[in-house]
């Protein structure tokens, strides 16, 4: 469920908080490890860049957790992001 009264993280910042600072990974690191470019990672910390399905398979092997977490981190903080302001009437036949 989308939260209506905020914007859910971004995943970057849970890959930031939750995984790279408590085990002490630099980026520089995290980006070889990945077979990534350390400006990539730089951006998607930094909120910049999405998560996209090839990443996601990529965090996901290296975190442990799979690929659904990032895309689903990554869908509901986009869909709260872009919640329209006006509600539509549901369409009838």
């Amino acid at each position: 469920m989308i939260p209506s009264k905020r914007i859910p993280s971004h995943p970057g910042r849970i890959l930031r908080f939750e995984y790279l600072e408590p085990l002490g990974i630099s980026v520089a690191g995290f980006a070889s490890h990945l077979g990534s470019d350390e400006e990539h990672i730089q951006a998607l910390l930094r909120e910049e860049l999405p998560v996209t399905p090839r990443l996601a398979w990529l965090l996901g092997m290296a975190t442990g957790t799979g690929p659904e977490l990032w895309m689903d981190l990554q869908t509901n903080h986009d869909l709260a992001r872009n919640r329209p302001k006006r509600t539509l009437a549901k369409l009838v036949g």
